[in-house]
């Protein structure tokens, strides 16, 4: 698992959609498809429903994304704490 997969998890459920995801993430469409399968079958669990063009976050998949989340926001939080004490 990696950080690209867990931003592009991040958007997907943002955008509501795999196909507007990939357009802000300059990807195919595809490409976001194959990652959240693989995010998926790495932790063993059901994060999206798919029904046709639609998708939905399970409730799982909605705990999981409030938590990837947050640990985005702190990783940047602590990225530029320690670039400001690098650069003084």
């Amino acid at each position: 698992m990696d950080f690209d997969k867990l931003r592009t998890f991040c958007r997907v459920v943002e955008a509501g959609s795999f196909q507007k995801a990939a357009e802000s993430e300059y990807v195919s469409q595809r490409a976001v498809s194959q990652m959240m399968k693989k995010l998926e079958e790495e932790l063993g669990l059901k994060l999206f429903d798919r029904d046709k063009n639609k998708i939905f976050v399970t409730p799982v998949g909605r705990d999981f994304y409030i938590y990837v989340r947050n640990m985005l926001q702190k990783f940047n939080v602590n990225v530029n704490a320690l670039r400001y004490e690098a650069s003084g």
